[in-house]
């Protein structure tokens, strides 16, 4: 019997071949896919950023200095919308001995002056951020960041 056989050789360079193969043509619908998600996020972030466009919320300051401080168990600031487009609320973030995420659903239209409080324990924080929302949307690059609170006379 004359059997004929491929060498090892010649099975192995064939295997080599068919994977390189089948590896580039996964690459390529690998990177197809990643370019329509980043495409999609960039987009995402996009619109993100036109809807914070015009959002100017600051803390109100006085001669004594901003008007932001802390009670037994509670964190209190003066929020003013002086220019900008009016905001839905605020997502309020305690960074200390506890973390905390609080949201406050005050609105604040264009002019207004208000004074949003959230309950906190308040030892030892070490600052508070206060990010302005429209609707369910974070302006996260508006975010408000206050480092040393006073206590609350």
């Amino acid at each position: 019997m004359d059997k004929k056989a491929l060498s090892p050789i010649i099975a192995t360079v064939i295997l080599i071949v068919i994977s390189v193969g089948l590896g580039a043509v996964v690459m390529s619908w690998g990177e197809g896919y990643i370019e329509k998600q980043a495409q999609f996020v960039q987009a995402s972030g996009k619109a993100e950023l036109s809807a914070c466009e015009g959002v100017d919320v600051k803390i109100v300051s006085s001669s004594t200095g901003p008007k932001v401080c802390k009670g037994t168990n509670y964190i209190e600031a003066t929020i003013e919308n002086p220019t900008g487009k009016p905001v839905d609320g605020f997502n309020v973030n305690i960074v200390g001995e506890e973390t905390k995420t609080e949201k406050v659903t005050q609105a604040l239209t264009r002019g207004d002056v208000k004074k949003i409080r959230v309950e906190a324990n308040t030892n030892k924080i070490e600052l508070v951020k206060i990010t302005p929302m429209l609707k369910t949307t974070n302006c996260a690059a508006k975010t408000i960041t206050i480092e040393k609170l006073k206590t609350c006379e």
